[in-house]
């Protein structure tokens, strides 16, 4: 039995219609949900209870990268034509995945520059996010 599992975040990639995403700043580097709960619960006055399911499947999905990433440009065309593209996350290490096919960039993140390495989070909407495990 083993003591310890293993996790390789190389093994997460995230593509933007055919453009495979790099220049991820450490820590956070893909982070992912739907905007509203897919349930949510209705009680009448006499307790009666009526599950509702929210039609509601957009997402948020947001990206962090180094400031000096080569996806940057790609990512900053997208945000300025207002293109929708196809968004996938896929990890190797669990096969799981997320997205969706009608993607756009809502954000391009803060500018910030100084004597290190800095961050920018692009922010991009997802009309149908999903998840698989």
């Amino acid at each position: 039995m083993p003591i310890a599992d293993s996790y390789d975040p190389s093994k997460v990639n995230l593509f933007a219609k055919n453009h495979r995403t790099v220049g991820w700043a450490e820590g956070t580097m893909i982070n992912g949900s739907r905007n509203e709960d897919k349930q949510s619960i209705y009680a009448g006055s006499k307790g009666e209870v009526t599950f509702v399911e929210n039609a509601n499947k957009a997402g948020t999905v947001e990206v962090t990268l180094k400031h000096n990433s080569a996806s940057l440009p790609y990512y900053n065309r997208l945000y300025k034509t207002g293109e929708k593209f196809p968004l996938t996350a896929n990890d190797i290490n669990d096969g799981s995945r997320m997205g969706g096919v009608e993607a756009k960039v809502a954000s391009m993140g803060n500018y910030e520059r100084g004597n290190d390495v800095s961050e920018t989070t692009i922010t991009i909407l997802v009309a149908n996010y999903d998840l698989f495990f």
